[in-house]
C-alpha cells in the first residue's frame, strides 16, 4: 500500500472550482488517487476588485456560468486570505492561518498555485509542520499587470519557503531562483483523443470556427472581431466572457458554457479552432492546456500570435493575419489540413495529464 494514502494534501488555488477546467482541476483529480484526504481551497485572491469591477460582476453573472461538478471525495473550502499588500492584510492573514490552517498543515502536504506566502503562515517549515510544500508557478508573477512590486516580493518569498517549484513555462522556469525546480507543461486527458481519431474534413457549407475557454480583455480581440465580420465564416464562443468585454457582436457569438467532457464531441461539428492570445508579456510565458486539447481534436488551429515557446506550436498552428484574403487563407488551410491530422493527434498523445502527474509524483515523494 502506498504510504501516501494515509496523508492529506491541501491545494491553495486562486480560482474557484466552478471555473474553466485547467491545471488545478486535473492535478486535484490525480491527487485523489494518492491521498486519503484532499482539501481544495478556493479563491485565494491576488487583489481586491475595484468598485466598477464589482458592479460588472453583479450585473453579468450569466457570463460567469461555468459548471464543474464537485468531486465527492474532495473537501472544498472558501479562502479568507487577503492579498498580501499592506500591514493590515498581513496581520489578518497571519491570524487566519494560525487559527484555521496551522494545525491542519501539521501532517499535510501543501500544493500552492498562489504566490501569497501566508497560505503557509509566511513561515519556513518548523518541527511542528512536517510536510512537503510545492509551489506551482502558473503565471509570470514578476510581470503581473497589477501590484507588480508586491507580486515580485511575494513570489520570491514563496519560492524561498517551498521545498520545490514546478512551472508550466520555459520562460518562467528561467526566472525561478531555486535549485529544486521542474517544468511540467499542461497536458490533455485521454477523453479528448479517443473521441477524435478521425480525419478532418470540411463539415459545413460555411467554414465553422470555434473558440472555447476564457475570452478576456488581454485576448486578441481584434482577431475575434475580424472573424465575426467575415460573413463567410460561422463563429461560436463557448466558455466564459470576461465582464470587461461588452462588444455586442462578440456577445452575439457567445453560446454559453459547456462541460469539459462534452467539448470534444461538440468540436466535431466545427472545421477549425481559434486560439486568441494578444502579443504581450503574458503570452510570452503562457502555456495553456487549451493548446494540447485543440491538438488532440485533429482540427486545424488558427492564431495571430506566435507562441513559439510552446513545443509543437510552430508545426501545428496556422498563423493568420488580418489582411483582405484572410477568409481564403483559412479555407485553404482547412482543406489541406488532412496531411497533418495524424501527426497532430500523435503529438497530443505524448502529452497526457496522466504522464504529467507521474513527473509531479516524483517531486512529492522526494522526502530528502
Amino acid at each position: 500500500m502506498n504510504p501516501k494514502k494515509d496523508r492529506t494534501i491541501i491545494i491553495f488555488s486562486e480560482i474557484s472550482w466552478n471555473f474553466l477546467r485547467q491545471r488545478h482541476h486535473f492535478f486535484t483529480e490525480h491527487f485523489m488517487k494518492e491521498y486519503r484526504k484532499v482539501i481544495f481551497v478556493e479563491r485565494v485572491v491576488s487583489r481586491i476588485p475595484n468598485f466598477s469591477e464589482i458592479i460588472r460582476i453583479i450585473f453579468n453573472r450569466k457570463k460567469e456560468n461555468i459548471s464543474n461538478k464537485r468531486l465527492e471525495n474532495v473537501v472544498y473550502v472558501r479562502s479568507l486570505f487577503l492579498p498580501n499588500e499592506n500591514i493590515f492584510f498581513r496581520i489578518w492573514n497571519k491570524f487566519y492561518w494560525m487559527i484555521f490552517w496551522r494545525s491542519k498543515q501539521t501532517s499535510a502536504d501543501i500544493y500552492a498555485f498562489t504566490d501569497n506566502p501566508y497560505v503557509v503562515g509566511n513561515t519556513k517549515k518548523i518541527t511542528q509542520i512536517s510536510n512537503r510544500f510545492i509551489f506551482d508557478v502558473i503565471h509570470n508573477w514578476w510581470n503581473f499587470p497589477w501590484k507588480t512590486e508586491v507580486h515580485k516580493k511575494n513570489v520570491d518569498r514563496q519560492i524561498y519557503l517551498c521545498d520545490a517549484v514546478v512551472t508550466d513555462s520555459h520562460e518562467t522556469y528561467r526566472l525561478i531562483n531555486k535549485k529544486s525546480k521542474k517544468i511540467i507543461p499542461p497536458g490533455v486527458s485521454k477523453d479528448w483523443i479517443s473521441n477524435q481519431e478521425t480525419k478532418t474534413k470540411i463539415q459545413n457549407k460555411n467554414i465553422k470556427l470555434i473558440f472555447f475557454g476564457s475570452l478576456r480583455a488581454n485576448s486578441d480581440i481584434e482577431f475575434i472581431k475580424k472573424i465575426i465580420k467575415e460573413k463567410k465564416l460561422d463563429f461560436s464562443i463557448f466558455g466564459r466572457i470576461d465582464q470587461s468585454i461588452s462588444d455586442k457582436e462578440i456577445l452575439s457569438c457567445y453560446k454559453g458554457s459547456v462541460d469539459n467532457k462534452d467539448l470534444p464531441k461538440l468540436i466535431t461539428n466545427y472545421d477549425g479552432i481559434v486560439i486568441s492570445y494578444d502579443k504581450n508579456l503574458f503570452s510570452t510565458s503562457i502555456s495553456p492546456a487549451k493548446f494540447y486539447e485543440s491538438l488532440a481534436t485533429g482540427k486545424p488551429i488558427f492564431s495571430r500570435n506566435n507562441l513559439e515557446h510552446l513545443d509543437g506550436w510552430s508545426k501545428f498552428v496556422y498563423q493568420v493575419s488580418l489582411e483582405d484574403n484572410m477568409f481564403e487563407n483559412i479555407t485553404q488551410k482547412v482543406k489541406n489540413h488532412e496531411n497533418l491530422v495524424s501527426d497532430q493527434i500523435s503529438f497530443a498523445k505524448n502529452n497526457l495529464w496522466s504522464n504529467r502527474f507521474l513527473e509531479l509524483k516524483k517531486i512529492l515523494d522526494d522526502r530528502s
